[in-house]
């Protein structure tokens, strides 16, 4: 309950520009490498191959904690479902200054009529799923002062 309030305030924190001031230039290299070292060995236990191909040099100016929370969750929900035996592949791409990082993977996938509403606020994909969590990940406070391409 107490990560899920975290999470709240500072979703309401960046919405209402509070995190602004606490941007910074963030090597995205070393963030996705340190994040994708940090989630392999839960990979492993579920028998599930990650991959990474990162850009040798991708900086961009931000907020630190939130590329990093935005990053775990998309990783976390990857390895959620994921089957076992199954592949994760993040690929990051330099082009004309823009930074193109993807993370994909053999789960269930969202359906075409949930993809529109991905940044809502608390929204859930369908309720069949069992995996825990808030729907708080991608929110838009969670996103400001990024591009994010899908």
């Amino acid at each position: 309950m107490m990560e899920m309030i975290n999470t709240m305030l500072d979703v309401t924190e960046a919405e209402a520009g509070a995190g602004i001031a606490a941007q910074q230039d963030i090597d995205l290299t070393a963030l996705v490498e340190d994040a994708c070292e940090l989630y392999e060995p839960v990979a492993e236990d579920k028998n599930i191959h990650m991959s990474i191909s990162t850009a040798s040099s991708a900086y961009t100016r931000g907020n630190t904690h939130q590329l990093q929370r935005m990053l775990a969750n998309l990783l976390d929900n990857a390895l959620k479902y994921t089957p076992a035996g199954g592949d994760i592949t993040i690929s990051m791409s330099v082009e004309n200054d823009t930074v193109t990082l993807a993370v994909s993977d053999d789960g269930i996938g969202i359906s075409e009529s949930n993809q529109a509403h991905i940044f809502d606020r608390s929204f859930r994909c369908d309720e069949s799923r069992s995996a825990s969590g808030f729907g708080l990940g991608l929110s838009p406070g969670t996103r400001r002062g990024t591009r994010t391409r899908w």
